[in-house]
């Protein structure tokens, strides 16, 4: 019997080709019409280790990466040994029989492919992870010709001919499976939904690039650094096509400073790195801060600290975004949980960055970072595109670059325009930027520029940077951030379907906290639930501190994203002991 959800996972050595064989399958099956959403966990090394790589693939909207595994593809002996376990009860092993042996007693049933002797016989020996390729595509019942284009899209870029081998070698692997297999059914997806909306398939790092495009990014200095390098590449090739600039800098110091100095003089700027390339440019950022000039950082998180391990996932730069820097430092937090806001986000931040003149830092991270996810088409008419505000000078009056106001946004002049010079200095300043030690000077600019925090307060609640799932008054209030959302909206839904009051609260902006919204949000719960993947809890931290709310809290904090099972489990208990109160 077709099925309408399937997860399967590749495990096999790295370098082999099988992240490839993966991402091509994801990328059949979007262009097949199918829900997609990809996981994947590497090495830190170029070559060597083990590697895998998950796909899920739905009828309808999926959003997180499963459960237990329907199948499990196993290209060597590691393959099998590190992930049978999640494999469930009646699941299908399919395996390379030249390098992998399935013991008898595991009970599943297993599907063999002499992966070795198929690509050798077709004198294309580096061919192995293709012939696996079309083993799948028939087992699961993808389309062939959407196989063949997405082959010649990905292993043709080079050689037409190399295309066409592995088509060879593909076809190979989908006549052997369907020789070999053609009573095996019960894992074929059901046909997809006909005439459905018009989708996208991109990972979150893409899709941060092209919202930035979109919200007006004309220059990126920046400096590769894993899981964020993408974004870089992405940019060098597209930004010159938008008219913008991109530099690879020494180091991250570098590069912020860079995107310090290109915003200055008018540019929309940027950077992205991880949190040790975030620690590095904590000093500029500061700068930043105290001279009021626009910055869009982008923290796609890994786990630390230090080099920690630099391919897995983690929400641990929290602490690090809020507070990371010298003094009192104004500056927004965002933060994003799927592909689809990765784009919106990202006109929100050079909106906030542009209109209130402050550091913007976005939060995303590993698993985000190279997640391939289905997703509606981008509408441009949604972006945010606020400006930042120049000033008069044909007034009459002196140009004040940090005139006190009551919103704490003072008229930004661009280098050139007349009347408009000024000092952007690092000390603190008086109004015109000249350098001061007085007390009362102090004060006043203090004040000025924690001002703007209120004032970004009250106008970015307006600009939808939050999502509501489930009961709107529930007994369990799930607040969460970032990542975690896809496993706890599954999780939900499926404790609403038992009877359990539970919804979340998910919001985009950080610092500063859409409070209000929040507190109404969990006033009549009984439980507050916080998930997080780091260790402290730091966003329960952060709630606790600013809205005097104590949450149960649940962590993870050893590289892997949630399951919804897991988050399912917890709220379950927390369930049964308010119906035992």
């Amino acid at each position: 019997m077709a099925v309408n959800d399937l997860v399967l996972r590749i495990g096999g050595e790295s370098g082999d080709g099988y992240v490839s064989t993966g991402d091509i399958l994801g990328r059949i099956s979007a262009q097949s019409g199918y829900e997609v959403y990809t996981f994947r966990t590497f090495p830190a090394e170029i070559l060597g280790g083990h590697v895998m790589f998950q796909v899920r693939i739905g009828t309808k909207k999926v959003t997180s990466r499963g459960d237990k595994l329907d199948i499990l593809v196993a290209t060597n002996q590691d393959g099998y040994e590190k992930h049978y376990r999640d494999l469930r009860e009646d699941g299908l092993i399919v395996y390379d029989s030249n390098s992998t042996e399935i013991p008898a007693e595991g009970g599943w049933e297993s599907l063999g492919v002499p992966v070795v002797d198929i690509a050798r016989k077709l004198k294309y020996p580096r061919g192995k992870n293709a012939v696996l390729l079309g083993a799948l595509v028939h087992l699961i019942g993808l389309n062939v010709e959407e196989a063949e284009k997405m082959i010649m899209r990905r292993w043709g870029r080079k050689s037409a001919e190399i295309g066409q081998k592995n088509i060879e070698v593909m076809r190979a692997g989908l006549d052997y499976a369907a020789e070999n297999w053609p009573e095996v059914t019960s894992y074929r997806l059901l046909a997809p939904k006909a005439g459905g909306e018009e989708r996208l398939i991109m990972d979150g790092n893409q899709a941060i690039s092209i919202g930035a495009l979109a919200g007006g990014a004309n220059f990126y200095g920046g400096y590769p650094i894993t899981p964020a390098s993408s974004i870089m590449e992405f940019l060098a090739a597209e930004l010159p096509k938008f008219g913008g600039v991109m530099i690879q800098a020494e180091d991250e110091i570098a590069a912020i400073n860079m995107v310090i100095g290109a915003s200055f003089a008018g540019a929309h700027a940027m950077t992205a790195t991880s949190g040790p390339g975030v620690a590095l440019m904590s000093e500029a950022l500061g700068l930043a801060s105290i001279t009021e000039i626009p910055v869009v950082l982008v923290d796609v998180q890994r786990v630390g600290p230090s080099t920690g391990m630099p391919t897995k996932t983690d929400q641990s730069d929290l602490n690090l975004a809020i507070y990371g820097t010298a003094g009192e430092a104004p500056k927004v937090v965002l933060a994003v949980g799927n592909v689809e806001e990765c784009f919106y986000v990202m006109g929100a931040a050079f909106s906030a960055a542009e209109h209130f003149q402050v550091p913007v830092l976005v939060l995303s991270d590993q698993d985000l970072s190279n997640r391939i996810q289905t997703v509606p088409v981008f509408d441009i008419n949604r972006v945010k595109r606020l400006s930042r505000v120049l000033p008069d000078l044909d007034s009459g009056k002196e140009y004040e670059r940090y005139a006190l106001t009551e919103s704490g946004i003072s008229p930004m002049s661009i280098p050139g325009m007349e009347g408009g010079y000024y000092t952007a200095e690092s000390l603190e300043h008086k109004t015109k930027g000249a350098p001061s030690y007085e007390p009362d000077n102090r004060n006043q600019q203090m004040k000025k520029r924690c001002r703007k925090m209120e004032t970004i307060s009250n106008e970015m609640v307006n600009w939808e940077l939050f999502k509501y799932h489930g009961d709107r008054n529930p007994e369990i209030a799930v607040l969460g951030w970032g990542t975690s959302e896809g496993a706890v909206v599954e999780a939900i839904d499926r404790c609403r379907a038992k009877g359990i009051s539970v919804g979340a609260f998910y919001t985009n902006l950080l610092h500063p906290l859409p409070a209000e919204k929040i507190s109404e949000f969990v006033e009549g719960a009984k439980v507050i639930f916080v998930p997080e993947l780091n260790y402290r809890g730091q966003y329960a931290n952060w709630l606790r501190s600013q809205l005097g709310l104590e949450a149960v809290r649940y962590n993870r904090y050893d590289g892997l994203p949630f399951i919804a099972g897991e988050i399912e489990a917890e709220i379950e208990k927390l369930a049964a002991q308010i119906a035992a109160f």
